[in-house]
């Protein structure tokens, strides 16, 4: 018997979320939209548990920034799925960089959609390039927006980084040293310090200095992976 895939729905539309919780509900499919809110904090604060994913529109009446709504929903224990009209694509990409497992155009034909939250639900054993092997969510990104996503990617200064570096690389600039970076991202630390040495080389390749932990922030700055002074400054 398949397990249910609890789903919650962040939308400044209500009629969204309230559209797709009765359109997924008289669907023959074990997914259930437990939830629907205008707002990442608004959803917290309903009180119910985390889902098991969160399709998550990228632009918000609250002003709220892509990467940080994703990091606190993945903070939170929850997979998120992009759900956009698809205009938006450099703040996808940022969503995707920050951790979201993927990205749905609202255009999307419904069984796309059902597809893609099974999916991202789903684990997969994945061996990275220091041969070790661990579970890892799979991912799935629209037809509709793969194209404009790789050609964004491609001019991106930072596209020689995958999303795992990029993230890796964010946490390690802020301030947090790899044990911390690892427990934040679910990952081992020896596998945190391979992905923090390729892409130191990766920045070197590309012109930056990064054999300091002080070089590395000033290159992330550059390239836009962390603001140019603390949020607490």
């Amino acid at each position: 018997m398949s397990r249910e895939i609890s789903v919650a729905v962040v939308d400044d539309h209500p009629l969204v979320g309230d559209g797709l919780r009765a359109v997924i509900g008289s669907m023959d499919s074990d997914i259930r939209v437990c939830a629907v809110a205008a707002s990442v904090a608004e959803l917290m604060e309903q009180g119910c548990p985390p889902p098991v994913a969160v399709l998550l529109d990228i632009r918000l009446a609250d002003e709220s920034r892509a990467r940080e709504n994703v990091h606190a929903l993945m903070m939170w224990g929850a997979r998120v799925l992009v759900y956009t009209q698809g205009d938006q694509v450099e703040e996808v990409l940022e969503a995707l960089q920050a951790g979201a497992l993927g990205v749905v155009h609202k255009q999307d034909p419904i069984d796309d959609l059902v597809e893609a939250i099974s999916i991202v639900a789903t684990d997969e054993f994945r061996v990275a390039d220091d041969g070790s092997g661990e579970l890892k969510p799979r991912q799935y990104i629209s037809r509709r927006l793969a194209q404009a996503l790789e050609v964004l990617a491609e001019r991106s200064p930072a596209a020689n980084l995958t999303p795992q570096e990029l993230e890796v690389i964010r946490l390690y600039a802020s301030g947090l040293i790899s044990k911390h970076v690892a427990r934040f991202m679910n990952l081992s630390e020896g596998t945190v310090k391979t992905y923090l040495k390729r892409s130191k080389d990766k920045l070197i390749l590309a012109g930056y200095s990064a054999s300091t932990k002080h070089e590395i922030r000033t290159a992330a700055i550059r390239l836009g992976i962390v603001p140019p002074v603390d949020s607490e400054a």
